[in-house]
Formats: C-alpha cells, sequence, structure tokens
C-alpha cells in the first residue's frame, strides 16, 4: 500500500475560492484502489474547511465529504523525513493544492489528475513500471525472477524499450520491426514468439507473445547464450503453458 499525505501548508494561505477550486481537483483525482489518502488530525480545523460547512451548497458538502473520508493519522506528517518515517519507505506522496509556498519535493506533490499518474508511475516497483508500459499482461514465474535479478539499471532498459515500441504506432504495440522488436517464430511453432532485443547496458533478449487482450512474458536471457535457438524452444513451451494455464483458469 502506498500512501499519500494531504499537506495542510499548500492550502492554508488560500482564498476560499482557490481553496475550492484546488479539492475540486483533488477530488476529481481516479485513485488505485491500493493507495491510501491521508489527513493530520487538525486538517479540519482550518478557515476553509469550516467555510465548507458556512456556505453551504451541494458542492462544498461534496468538498468537504472528500476531506472527512480520507484517513486519519495519529500525528501530523508534514515533511518528507515525517512520511519517509511513517511508510518504512521512499514511496510516498503528498496532496496540495499550491506547493510553491512550501519545501514539499515537487516530485511527491499531487494537485490533480496528471501529477497523480506521474507520482504513480515514478514511485512505483519497477515491476509495477513494467506493468504500466507493457499493460495487461500474464507473467511466468522465471520471468519475475529474472527481471528482478537484473540490476535496475537493465531494469529500466526494459521499460524504457517497451515504452519506444509502444511509441510507434504500429498495428499492435509490439508488432516486430527488426530493430526493437524480432520475430522469431519457428516453423514448428503454433503461435509466434518475439524478442525485445536490449543493447545495453547489457544484451538482453526478452521473449514475449502478444494477443488481443495481453501479452505473456515468458522470460529473460542473457544475448551471449550459446544456444539461442534452444533459448527460444525453451521461452515458446515455458508460454504455451502460461496461455494452456490462462484457459484453464
Amino acid at each position: 500500500m502506498r500512501h499519500l499525505f494531504l499537506a495542510n501548508s499548500t492550502a492554508d494561505h488560500l482564498t476560499f475560492e482557490n481553496y475550492k477550486i484546488g479539492l475540486i481537483e483533488l477530488n476529481a483525482v481516479d485513485r488505485i484502489v491500493t493507495d491510501q489518502f491521508n489527513k493530520s488530525p487538525d486538517a479540519i480545523n482550518s478557515a476553509n474547511y469550516a467555510n465548507l460547512y458556512q456556505q453551504y451548497s451541494q458542492e462544498n458538502q461534496l468538498l468537504a465529504t472528500f476531506i472527512e473520508q480520507l484517513t486519519t493519522c495519529e500525528s501530523t506528517i508534514s515533511t518528507e523525513e515525517d512520511a519517509n518515517t511513517f511508510c518504512k519507505s521512499k514511496i510516498n506522496g503528498f496532496l496540495g493544492i499550491d506547493f510553491s509556498a512550501c519545501d514539499l519535493p515537487k516530485g511527491k506533490s499531487v494537485i490533480d489528475q496528471t501529477s497523480y499518474e506521474l507520482w504513480s508511475f515514478t514511485h512505483s516497483t519497477s515491476l509495477e513500471r513494467l506493468d504500466s508500459v507493457v499493460g495487461m499482461n500474464n507473467k511466468s514465474g522465471n520471468f519475475a525472477r529474472d527481471f528482478l535479478q537484473l540490476s535496475e539499471v537493465c531494469q529500466e532498459s526494459i521499460i524504457d524499450l517497451f515504452q519506444r515500441a509502444r511509441d510507434r504506432g504500429f498495428a499492435t504495440p509490439f508488432y516486430p520491426d527488426t530493430k526493437i522488436i524480432k520475430d522469431v517464430t519457428q516453423s514448428s511453432f503454433k503461435f509466434h514468439i518475439r524478442e525485445l532485443r536490449v543493447y545495453t547496458p547489457v544484451a538482453l533478449r526478452v521473449y514475449l507473445h502478444e494477443t488481443e487482450d495481453r501479452v505473456y512474458l515468458g522470460g529473460i536471457s542473457f544475448k551471449s547464450s550459446v544456444n539461442q535457438s534452444q533459448d527460444i524452444v525453451k521461452m515458446y513451451r515455458r508460454i504455451n503453458k502460461q496461455i494452456q494455464d490462462a484457459i484453464t483458469n
């Protein structure tokens, strides 16, 4: 679970109208269900919050409800150090309206849907970032293990190449072009096998099969493998099992 904390310092100095405009943006954020939005115990003590009730309207009631439904922390989380300590991790963020008057890091500042999506991608595990780029996928246990055993630089290179492949705008996101993605299907195969071709920082091959609704990620091998043809057969068999298991389940 990832935590984001409502930062009072981004709102206390605002006019009521600007406060409302900012809350409307935050209330519209389509949050990931496993992300928890939090507030400090004193979040409801501000003059702007009180005005949501004193100047009654359905809109103001909706915004007040948004704040009320945030999870209340036992203590005030007002700095990045506070958040890191609370979360026991640097993967966290801050919800707010005007971050220009505070010292919170820009990369952890969420004011609307766009900044939330950027925060979410940046402050995710490498596998979560891979999922975000590849889309709906099915990973073999070997793939997840192989990927996590790679250096962070290699992981980021794989993620970047998948994004570059998607950005080509081909008939399908991971259609072969011999440069980024190559078709390595052998004559005996019943379906295609492709490889994502990674050259730096080390030469790697990521084996996959793409269907209309998902991508099957079979595994990763080093380009220096003695028998690459045999590696491809192994990946074909592995992905075939993934497909059959998906059909059965």
